[in-house]
């Protein structure tokens, strides 16, 4: 129990919590080298940059959340998912280009996109 505690207690330094909405973990695998792909995106100045209401978390560069108002909050008026799934594929294109384009570090994703088939 106590290390379930710790672990706990450390996760929510390091990565967002509810209050920035939800997330699905790290978005980019780390890239070979000295760099973090969250330090990478901070340094970009990315943290707080968003497409619609899909954003990177202040917190965590490395985390996109859904459901953030434009001050990166979570908004508690909207209802279901609040971030759509063209918002957080064009965010993680943005994030991808920035990224190269300053560092010429072409980051991949850790996330696995599922598409859609309504049938």
């Amino acid at each position: 129990r106590d290390l379930a505690r710790r672990y706990a207690r450390a996760r929510t330094r390091t990565q967002p919590g509810p209050r920035e909405g939800g997330s699905a973990g790290c978005i980019f695998r780390n890239p070979e080298g000295p760099k973090s792909a969250g330090q990478l995106i901070d340094e970009a100045g990315l943290k707080g940059f968003r497409r619609g209401t899909a954003a990177v978390s202040h917190q965590h560069a490395n985390f996109f959340v859904a459901s953030a108002s434009a001050d990166g909050m979570a908004d508690p008026d909207l209802e279901g998912p609040a971030a759509s799934s063209e918002d957080m594929l064009g965010l993680i294109q943005r994030v991808k280009d920035r990224v190269l384009q300053e560092t010429g570090i072409l980051l991949k994703e850790e996330v696995r996109v599922v598409p859609y088939d309504p049938s």
